[in-house]
């Protein structure tokens, strides 16, 4: 596959207004889908097929999903003034000709491992996925990302994106590539009657200077739609229901752009085996956690060794990750080892053998399954290496807890989040160390100014009473904040989405940055002024201002900044939650950067 580009479109940078009204957009969307979800899964399973009913018609199937296009969709969304919410939505977008499709069926795993292989935060991500699952994009790249997942939440996303997909193999060379530049959206909610709720947003935005790009043969599209996952009882069985529009643009056949589109309406069916490959992944990349080692060994041994398990030198050089199969000598009598994999028969003496990368056994040929991992680097660049993997161990793997490696994954640093954790942890600590010595100067002071029996000079006096001014000026000069109080999620979690204003239940606030607060830079500015004419003031030359009382305002000078930095972050965090949190908002699709 070849390397994708890096240089294509610059950042986007977005303020709080600008995130705050792409989290509303995102949340109308669902909320939107959601209650069209609920409504179907009210019928019986009987009556869910929709080719039975007169208004769709199949365009695509594949395994226990199926695609259909509306038959008579209105000839035009601009006089629909009675129709759906989403033909008015799409209106006022100046969609032309958008094709509605819906998407249902079925899919077998856990909720946990489709989401696991449909969350792409980043672009090594994307084109790791799009490795796996063999799609058709051939670039892309995140803009912006508005909320990031977190230990708390591993599949959590909100941002900006841009891809390109390829045409289908059959039209190459007759049909430019198609891209797009897309809000997604991505998340579990949990109702209170327990169902668990995951969901897929894409839906095209336009940004200034993030048009299309004729010039790269690059054709612009529109897509608006939501996948909606619902885990039944037991775990093994997810309800899939997808709900969209779809807009080609070009002089593309009708029928073709439908197959096209609805081919990516379907790329949730191959989820959970995506999920699965980066699990495995995982694991050969941290084999020093693999926990059934032990058990593999003994298995290898044999129930009646009576000596442990020989020791099998390996190398690494070239190989930092063992992937290939390693060479040793089998011995004889009882302590001959036996297939690690799962016929576990003796392994007859031979020059050389596999031993797989996880559990480090030897593996028989029958029971080696050997895997082309794809690797992304930072350049976006994919490596394929082969990896030695016995049958027990894939097995193994499949029954991992996903949700707990996607949450070592972020811990570890992956999607940024560390960087973020450890620049407020490094905040906190460093408030400590200044309040820790604060105290230690202040006990000092008290015990010298015992000792010498010296009275308290009068610009300490001054400078508590100028701290006062200052803290006052500073009260009555605060910006004002805005933001509109939250309504109850009762009937947003019940089901009853279309009569919610608000979506707190599926647009989770990130944790906030506390050292982010430049926003604000003119009330620290001025606060900043206000030191540095305390500094220069002539009351600090006196001699009675010893080197204490110096050091002392200097940390002063350093917690007043600080607090400033706390007071900010609050407040930031105030508004971010408000604006998230605040009555419905009518989703518009053109949007300024």
């Amino acid at each position: 596959m070849k390397a994708w580009s890096k240089s294509v479109f610059p950042p986007l940078t977005l303020i709080i207004d600008q995130e705050a009204q792409f989290q509303h957009l995102a949340s109308g969307l669902v909320r939107e889908t959601l209650a069209h979800f609920d409504a179907f899964d009210k019928l019986p399973r009987s009556k869910r097929k929709l080719d039975k009913q007169r208004r769709w018609k199949a365009v695509k199937t594949r395994e226990n999903l199926a695609v259909y296009k509306e038959r008579d969709p209105p000839k035009s969304l601009s006089t629909t003034s009675f129709g759906p919410p989403e033909h008015r939505r799409l209106a006022d977008d100046d969609w032309q000709m958008p094709k509605l499709l819906v998407g249902v069926g079925s899919i077998i795993g856990s909720l946990d491992d489709i989401m696991y292989g449909v969350v792409t935060p980043d672009a090594e991500s994307m084109l790791l996925k799009a490795a796996i699952v063999r799609s058709s994009l051939v670039d892309g790249a995140v803009l912006a990302e508005i909320a990031g997942p977190t230990p708390d939440d591993p599949y959590q996303f909100l941002g900006i994106k841009w891809f390109v997909k390829g045409p289908p193999a059959t039209l190459r060379g007759f049909v430019q590539p198609r891209d797009l530049v897309f809000v997604e959206s991505t998340g579990i909610i949990t109702r209170p009657n327990g169902d668990r709720i995951g969901y897929q947003l894409l839906h095209s935005v336009d940004l200034e200077g993030y048009g299309a790009l004729p010039e790269r043969s690059l054709t612009r599209g529109r897509i608006s739609n939501c996948t909606i996952f619902k885990e039944t009882q037991g775990g093994q069985l997810v309800d899939v229901y997808v709900r969209g529009y779809v807009e080609q643009h070009g002089k593309l056949l009708d029928s073709v752009a439908l197959k096209a589109a609805s081919t990516g309406f379907l790329s949730s069916w191959n989820s959970v085996e995506c999920g699965h490959v980066k699990k495995l992944m995982w694991f050969v990349e941290n084999s020093h956690l693999v926990s059934w080692k032990k058990e593999a060994a003994a298995r290898a041994r044999g129930t009646n060794a009576r000596s442990p398990a020989p020791s099998h030198p390996t190398s690494n050089v070239g190989n930092p990750r063992g992937f290939h199969l390693r060479s040793f000598s089998i011995g004889t009598g009882r302590s001959r080892e036996r297939c690690g994999g799962t016929c576990g028969r003796k392994l007859k003496k031979v020059n050389s053998v596999g031993l797989c990368s996880l559990c480090e056994v030897p593996m028989c040929s029958k029971c080696r399954v050997t895997k082309k991992l794809a690797y992304a680097t930072c350049d976006l660049k994919l490596e394929r290496r082969e990896s030695s993997i016995c049958r027990s161990c894939v097995a193994k793997v499949r029954l991992q807890p996903v949700r707990d490696i996607a949450q070592e994954e972020i811990r570890r640093g992956r999607y940024r989040w560390r960087a973020n954790y450890n620049e407020e942890q490094g905040f906190l600590e460093r408030m400590h160390q200044l309040q820790q010595q604060q105290a230690q100067i202040q006990a000092s002071g008290q015990s010298s100014g015992n000792s010498e029996n010296r009275s308290v000079p009068p610009t300490k006096t001054r400078w508590f009473k100028r701290r006062k001014n200052d803290a006052q000026r500073k009260e009555e000069s605060r910006p004002v904040y805005f933001g509109e109080p939250s309504t109850t999620l009762s009937d947003c979690q019940s089901g009853t989405l279309s009569q919610c204003s608000t979506m707190d239940s599926i647009c989770t606030v990130s944790p906030v940055n506390p050292l982010a607060y430049s926003w604000a830079s003119s009330n620290q500015d001025s606060n900043r002024a206000r030191v540095e004419e305390d500094d220069e003031d002539d009351w600090a030359n006196t001699p009675e201002f010893t080197d204490s009382q110096r050091e002392r305002q200097y940390l002063w000078n350093q917690m007043t900044e600080l607090r400033l930095a706390v007071e900010n972050t609050y407040q930031i965090a105030k508004h971010t939650t408000e604006s998230c949190c605040g009555p419905s908002f009518s989703p518009v699709g053109k949007l300024s950067p």
